[in-house]
């Protein structure tokens, strides 16, 4: 039994030891004072190695906000000396950095990550969703209106091409930070978003009624053929006369 590690301190070394230590298998344990990140004064700086290792870490600098820096300046009175930095360095706010590193860390001490709990996920929302996503389309299909196929079937094509846009670009930054669980992660949580969704259109709108026959079902007539046309007597010719020049467009 492995024993479990307490970190005390939620800031940058804090959660960055926990990010590491959970990804290595470890149980660990967070502590943190504040309760919500704030604005420091210090650390905005982030120099070359600073932003490889938050790389490592599966933070993405340039999506929080982070500002490019090329130069330094140091200026004393009323002189300046400008010159370029020889690596490449990024600002950001500690509020910004914080915040993101308490999620990852967060994310990844709290979030099942053994094989029993990743497997039954993998394999209800994995593999049952191919085979309820036509089932529960064709369900659908039968108790709305005719009128309503064609606007929904729209929906569902957008709905689906929007989804293989954007499934893939989340799907990566998802892998960045928790490797092929953040995968699995996406697709739970899309499947409960869109159960949510269900339900509650459910629980909220009334179902609409089917039409007990769309369509009118016709008798079945015997075809009339040359031959009864010429044997068939003067009364019984008539309607067959009326039928055939009913047949007839105007």
């Amino acid at each position: 039994m492995q024993e479990e590690i307490l970190i005390i301190g939620g800031g940058v070394a804090g959660c960055a030891a926990a990010i590491a230590l959970s990804r290595n298998g470890r149980s660990v344990t967070l502590i943190e004072r504040e309760p919500t990140p704030r604005h420091k004064v210090c650390g905005e700086f982030l120099s070359g190695e600073a932003l490889e290792d938050l790389h490592a870490l599966g933070i993405d600098v340039t999506s929080l906000g982070a500002v490019r820096i090329d130069y330094v300046r140091l200026a004393a009175a009323r002189r300046a000396a400008t010159a370029p930095l020889p690596f490449p360095a990024k600002s950001l706010t500690r509020k910004a950095l914080d915040t993101a590193l308490i999620a990852a860390a967060i994310a990844l001490v709290y979030l099942p990550r053994t094989l029993a709990a990743i497997l039954p996920a993998a394999a209800l929302f994995g593999g049952f969703m191919s085979a309820l996503y036509p089932v529960c389309v064709a369900h659908a299909y039968d108790l709305m209106p005719a009128d309503r196929a064609v606007p929904v079937s729209s929906r569902l094509i957008l709905l689906s091409g929007l989804g293989s846009v954007c499934g893939p670009i989340i799907g990566v930054s998802l892998m960045e930070r928790f490797g092929i669980d953040g995968v699995l992660y996406l697709m739970g949580a899309a499947a409960l978003l869109l159960a949510l969704i269900a339900a509650g259109r459910s629980l909220t709108s009334a179902t609409p009624r089917p039409l007990a026959r769309p369509l009118e079902i016709l008798t079945p007539q015997a075809a009339i053929v040359a031959q009864d046309a010429l044997t068939a007597t003067p009364q019984s010719a008539e309607p067959a006369g009326r039928h055939i020049a009913a047949m007839v467009p105007r």
